[in-house]
């Protein structure tokens, strides 16, 4: 059985808007091979069909775009399917190289990637954090994801619990988990000292300008916000305009973007105050 999700926003503003293109595409595709859209389930609007030949499950989601994972978690797991795309259980052999580098300079390193939970059978989108020794001292797996597209390999999560790196309390986020500054608050009440979002995350007019998100994680806290964001190019999306931004009192302090970097800054752990006026920049 194939699953076909058109995602949109509930309610008759958003009809004939940009943020509905997903739902029209599932409309006129319903409408194409004559199923009905019109069984509530799941938080969402479900139509089954067949097409050539194959059972198929027309989707659209009745949360808002960015909470849709909380439909099409619970269809893939009612109907037992799983993405096809497995990744690395980590530490992954493919780390050694960087791991060794860890060691020999006493870092603390902090990992977007993804990881296959062997218990769980399923991925996560996670920031893994390895201490100086290159062992693991904990992970953050991503809370928020439409659950499709590029999103489709990952399960969600659902805990957010600082990181202790050398008795520096760290919340750590994955890209649109910082979208919510519920969940940055609730690590400061947990006691982190510092909030880092590992992001992917482009301003565009599909995935909204991340910028007043991550300040409000910020002031709402009280704790500066550094946010390492991905860049280059790929097939879908420039990346390059995504920001690498330190944010202190809910302002930018400094940012870049544009070829790929080592970004360097001074932070004062004890008074949790940003010494640097602007990123060294080394380019790799």
């Amino acid at each position: 059985m194939k699953v076909i999700v058109g995602l949109g926003n509930p309610g008759k503003k958003y009809d004939n808007t940009r943020h509905n293109i997903g739902f029209e595409a599932l409309d006129y595709i319903a409408d194409k091979e004559g199923i009905s859209i019109n069984t509530g389930k799941h938080k969402a609007l479900i139509g089954t069909g067949y097409m050539g030949g194959e059972k198929v499950l027309l989707v659209k989601p009745q949360t808002f775009m960015n909470l849709s994972g909380e439909s099409l978690r619970p269809i893939m797991d009612f109907y037992k399917l799983e993405p096809e795309t497995k990744v690395d259980k980590q530490p992954s052999s493919k780390l050694s190289f960087l791991l060794s580098l860890v060691k020999d300079y006493g870092l603390f390193l902090f990992l977007g990637c993804g990881e296959y939970d062997s218990e769980l059978n399923c991925n996560f989108n996670s920031c893994i954090v390895f201490e100086p020794s290159g062992e693991i001292c904990g992970r953050h797996r991503k809370i928020i994801s439409h659950g499709i597209g590029a999103e489709s390999w990952a399960r969600t999560a659902d805990v957010l619990k600082p990181i202790d790196c050398l008795n520096i309390k760290v919340g750590v986020l994955v890209c649109a988990d910082a979208w919510y500054s519920e969940h940055a608050k609730k690590m400061q009440k947990k006691g982190a000292q510092i909030i880092i979002d590992i992001a992917a995350w482009p301003p565009t007019e599909v995935c909204g300008n991340p910028l007043g998100a991550w300040e409000k994680c910020s002031s709402v806290t009280g704790l500066p916000v550094l946010v390492c964001n991905q860049t280059g190019k790929t097939e879908w999306m420039d990346m390059t305009i995504g920001q690498s931004v330190v944010i202190e009192h809910g302002k930018v302090k400094f940012s870049y973007n544009g070829k790929q970097a080592v970004l360097l800054f001074e932070w004062d752990e004890v008074t949790g105050i940003v010494i640097s006026k602007k990123f060294e920049v080394i380019f790799i």
